[in-house]
């Protein structure tokens, strides 16, 4: 019998499922970038801590999404690089991420998934296997209702509010959150100056304010709802640019990713996409991406 794996290779975690028979385990390690990092180093450290779960002599089927797998060379390579690492392994397939967290959504059916985390975009797969995606442009270009660019938006709107001295909810929270136990307003406000030399930190991450957005949100905040709004739109017209030109009939639309966490936010989205796209069901799934990666080498078994 042999040990079916499905790996979600992460920025910061890896997520590792291994199932053989009915007995199923749950793994995590280090993330990687397929970008950035090499792939026969992420090979041997996947290979390091599966290696104490393959307890029994048997082969080895694979099924692993990771960010930038869409290249094929890239995932030509790390599949080579597993086969090195694992000499059990019988079969290695390398896909992007979105790929494994559509079959997680779906399990195989039609629909769209949209990702709003770090980053954004959306992705569908159509009954011959061919993929269509829209978005995903990265952090240089900006990807719509993503956590980098809501904190991108509150940066503009709290250095507006701090030049102008008009108080928000959300610039006060900004300004608390680049530099703690200060205040935006009263009688000795920070400075403009002062919040950009926070923002170009070196340490600084633009989507670290995304939780912030949200937060102001929560509470009601005019001008986190326009902040939060015009990305939801903004991406509702990407999701619709995909389902306008996919050769197919699709009425589910699955969110996925870290804003997904937001009520408030999936409230908004919800709100903003049934606007755009009337016939669309949006939900959002309580699978995780590996449980996808898992389902194909299953199935392909």
């Amino acid at each position: 019998m042999s040990y079916a794996v499905g790996i979600d290779l992460g920025g910061t975690r890896t997520d590792i499922l291994v199932r053989r028979g009915s007995v199923t385990q749950s793994l995590t390690t280090t993330g990687g970038n397929l970008r950035l990092d090499d792939p026969g180093r992420i090979a041997r450290r996947i290979a390091g801590v599966l290696d104490e779960v393959l307890t029994h002599d048997a082969p080895v089927r694979l099924c692993m999404g990771a960010a930038g797998a869409d290249d094929p060379r890239t995932k030509e390579v790390l599949a080579r690089e597993l086969r090195n690492a694992l000499p059990r392994l019988e079969a290695a397939e390398v896909l992007s991420d979105q790929r494994i967290a559509w079959e997680a959504a779906f399990g195989g059916t039609s629909g769209i998934l949209v990702i709003a985390g770090t980053g954004s975009g959306c992705f569908t797969v159509d009954t011959h296997g061919r993929e269509f995606r829209t978005g995903g442009w990265g952090p240089r270009v900006g990807d719509p209702g993503s956590g980098r660019n809501l904190g991108m938006a509150a940066l503009r709107h709290t250095l507006t509010r701090a030049e102008s001295g008009t108080y928000s909810v959300l610039a006060d929270g900004v300004a608390k959150h680049l530099i703690p136990g200060i205040s935006l307003f009263g009688p000795d406000p920070v400075s403009p100056a002062d919040l950009l030399g926070a923002i170009y930190a070196p340490d600084f991450k633009v989507s670290s304010l995304a939780p912030v957005v949200l937060e102001a949100l929560e509470e009601d905040c005019p001008a986190a709802r326009d902040v939060t709004m015009e990305e939801s739109q903004r991406l509702a017209s990407q999701c619709k640019r995909l389902l306008d030109t996919f050769p197919g009939e699709v009425t589910r639309v699955a969110l996925m990713g870290g804003l997904a966490l937001s009520a408030a936010y999936v409230r908004m989205l919800t709100a903003v996409f049934k606007q755009q796209m009337p016939s669309c069901h949006i939900e959002v799934p309580d699978t995780t991406p590996v449980t996808g990666a898992l389902r194909l080498v299953t199935t392909r078994t």
